[in-house]
């Protein structure tokens, strides 16, 4: 009897008798006595586990409702929320570690109740944190993990220029830390301030100019891009600087502002990313092989989590979390 409690499934229960398979009942593992010919069905409660951590994460990860799940494996929706979804409330996310890397991409996704911030570094290792709001305070977090001495130093960060995170870098790394924009948000940003269809000749140009950054892959094709550009905000100078005075009508003073503004204000963009080396990091620093774009998160993980977030829509904040704790391990590439 010894054996039998000391080895459970594997001797029978009645006579201690070494137990044998006996083929599967329902997916499960038969065990038959061949002393007394008792057969028995007994799960093992870590495989159990085990099974029903990977079915609720499958659920998760795909379109389909907890009712369909429950259906499909034939067991109600209570049952699937009693022992597939509470009991999971705790998978760990990206935290409590130091990582390696030479350069990070990062983003930001805005969730119902907050936002995600994920780094991603040159090997596809993930790191994120929750925050209610995107700033500089979790940018520094989020980075910290990257400042162990005893690793090799981050040395660029690829991001949508957003101010939280300039703060954060010039907080942890100070002036070393190269930085990359984003080409993408670039264009964005150029063609909210231009819109699609400039009225001025200025803009228009600017707007031609966007249009070619894409096309940007050498130090040649850098220097055409730079000598264009300044020679359109010198020969649009005039323009640019120009003024509207008009009275206040609070206390009768005069004032002015820039007739206009807002292709000024392009210009001036992209003038100061030039300037800062943040527009061609990439080909600035080749050993550093930098991506010229955050799609790295936007596209792999980003548009994914809004697919999974829009057909999970109406969770509560933990199981949306977890549902992204979830999706954000399976990207994790292997160790």
């Amino acid at each position: 009897m010894n054996a039998a409690k000391k080895h459970g499934y594997r001797y029978c229960e009645t006579c201690g008798t070494k137990l044998l398979k006996n083929g599967k009942e329902n997916g499960k593992q038969r065990w038959r006595c061949l002393q007394c010919g008792t057969a028995r069905i007994r799960s093992r409660a870590d495989v159990a586990d085990l099974n029903r951590r990977k079915a609720y994460a499958k659920h998760l990860l795909n379109k389909g409702t907890a009712l369909e799940v429950a259906e499909r494996m034939g067991i109600s929706r209570r049952t699937f929320d009693r022992n597939y979804t509470t009991r999971f409330q705790g998978i760990s996310h990206g935290d409590g570690q130091q990582l390696q890397a030479t350069y990070v991409v990062i983003d930001a996704k805005r969730l119902g109740y907050g936002i995600v911030a994920i780094a991603r570094n040159e090997v596809g290792q993930l790191h994120w944190r929750y925050a209610p709001y995107e700033s500089s305070d979790v940018w520094c977090r989020i980075l910290s993990v990257y400042q162990d001495a005893d690793q090799s130093r981050l040395c660029a960060i690829v991001s949508d220029g957003q101010k939280g995170i300039q703060k954060a870098a010039a907080i942890c790394f100070g002036d070393a830390i190269v930085l990359q924009r984003c080409h993408f948000h670039v264009k964005q940003n150029l063609q909210a301030k231009l819109t699609k269809h400039p009225a001025t000749a200025a803009g228009q140009d600017l707007q031609l100019l966007a249009v070619w950054l894409a096309k940007v892959k050498t130090w040649d094709d850098m220097a055409l891009f730079i000598g264009v550009f300044h020679g359109l905000f010198e020969a649009y100078g005039p323009f640019l600087w120009q003024r509207t005075y008009h009275t206040s009508t609070a206390n009768g003073r005069r004032r002015w502002s820039y007739t206009h503004a807002r292709v000024r204000s392009a210009y001036r963009q992209v003038d100061d990313l030039i300037a800062s080396d943040q527009l061609f990091a990439y080909i600035t620093h080749p050993e550093l092989q930098l991506p010229n774009t955050t799609n790295h998160v936007e596209g792999g993980l980003n548009a994914r989590m809004s697919e999974l977030t829009r057909a999970h829509r109406g969770l509560l904040p933990e199981r949306q979390r977890q549902m992204i704790d979830v999706f954000l391990t399976s990207k994790q590439p292997p160790c």
